[in-house]
């Protein structure tokens, strides 16, 4: 069994938990944090083995970047490329002369520019901060 927990960084070294429930009704237009409004925040999701209910071990990690509105919800556009942008990605993919289309530069280029856009890692104070959150108390093994 696994269990996701999310966690916002709205400011370098800040992490604030999110309950995964909030985090989907956020996701769905159902919930509005409006201390973010107008805001880009920071999103982690780490993916935890549980065992008997306890967390045994932090077994993946996803950083997002999530846009608020001018009232608090998460714009359904967060983290995603603009439709221009992912038909100038597709057509380098498809119309790439190179055997392995991950040698192709123009596809790399593209790529790189996705994980700059729309990726983020966190400091080592905001992977403590979380995990101490998910850990409390514990030895703590991440893969």
């Amino acid at each position: 069994m696994h269990k996701d927990f999310v966690f916002l960084c709205p400011a370098p070294d800040e992490v604030v938990s999110l309950a995964h429930s909030d985090f989907v009704a956020l996701m769905r237009g159902e919930k509005a944090l409006p201390q973010y409004a107008g805001r880009q925040i920071r999103l982690a999701i780490l993916y935890v083995a549980m065992q008997d209910g306890q967390p045994q071990k932090a077994v993946n990690a996803t950083h997002a970047l999530l846009d608020f509105d001018s009232q608090g919800y998460a714009s359904p556009h967060s983290g995603n490329f603009s439709r221009e942008q992912n038909r100038a990605f597709w057509q380098a993919v498809t119309q790439s002369t190179y055997d392995d289309v991950d040698e192709d530069p123009q596809v790399q280029k593209l790529r790189q520019a996705m994980h700059d856009e729309f990726s983020w890692m966190p400091s080592e104070r905001e992977q403590r901060l979380m995990l101490d959150n998910i850990f409390p108390h514990q030895e703590r093994e991440t893969h």
